[in-house]
């Protein structure tokens, strides 16, 4: 009789330790990490208001007042992959921030740490659209928030006029050219949503070898959406010849066009 009652509570062992064992293993930390992000964060902000001068010491004690409450959850699984993409992305970017930090007082720290900043308020307000950040200095969010929008605006202007003018394709303007000069042309449709105030782009000539030959310069002013434009250059007979051109951006201003309303 004790045998069997024995063998029952080791059973019962057996099977409680294995009920825990999948319970761990499925358990998910979301919920936690939004927390423990939020904790951090007032951490980060409070240590900010007590501490009165920068040094690079500083910095990085500041964004070690996030990683403390955070950096467990590099290895954590969620149940929102996305979300577990973006919170392994901000742990790494803060990361990055510490060897950012190393070099306050070079040449270089300002625009590096701005770029910094600007993936990191851009991960902050990716993670507050899957689930709001909970955190006691709302007003500091917000600040953030809306910095990390206006990257991710400015970024998303950015890559959809650098890929409607990376194709641009030049070809000879055979009514215009002459026996000194080549003029070359592209009539290019502005199919982004924004109105490009204006734009100057820079045009490498390459040769077959690969080689760039020469460079052209063009600009357009108030280009809307929708409309189209005329590029073009020339270049005398006795020039390098060119069998490509490469066109990337100098330099634009634009923003999205207001939407009529009734």
């Amino acid at each position: 009789m004790k045998k069997i009652t024995i063998l029952l509570l080791l059973l019962i062992g057996i099977v409680t330790l294995s009920a825990c064992t999948n319970s761990n293993e499925s358990k998910t930390y979301d919920g936690a990490f939004i927390k423990s992000l939020a904790k951090g964060l007032d951490a980060r902000w409070k240590y900010i208001d007590n501490e009165k001068s920068d040094s690079a010491s500083s910095f990085k004690k500041a964004i070690n007042k996030e990683l403390d409450e955070i950096s467990e959850y590099k290895d954590k699984k969620f149940k929102d992959s996305k979300l577990q993409e973006l919170a392994i992305s901000y742990i790494n970017e803060l990361n990055n921030g510490l060897e950012i930090a190393k070099t306050y007082g070079s040449d270089s720290f300002e625009t590096k740490w701005d770029e910094h900043i600007g993936k990191r308020t851009s991960l902050l307000s990716a993670i507050d659209k899957i689930n709001s950040i909970p955190v006691q200095d709302k007003d500091s969010l917000s600040e953030l928030l809306a910095q990390g929008n206006e990257v991710k605006d400015n970024n998303a202007k950015k890559e959809a006029i650098e890929n409607l003018v990376k194709n641009i394709n030049f070809t000879v303007d055979n009514t215009k050219s002459n026996e000194y000069t080549k003029y070359y042309s592209a009539t290019v449709e502005n199919t982004t949503e924004y109105l490009i105030k204006d734009i100057y782009l820079t045009i490498n000539l390459v040769n077959a070898d690969g080689v760039t030959v020469g460079t052209q310069y063009v600009s357009a002013n108030n280009w809307a959406p929708s409309g189209k434009t005329l590029f073009e250059f020339s270049q005398f007979k006795g020039d390098n010849e060119f069998t490509t051109t490469q066109v990337s951006i100098s330099s634009f201003n634009a923003e999205k066009t207001a939407l009529c309303q009734l």
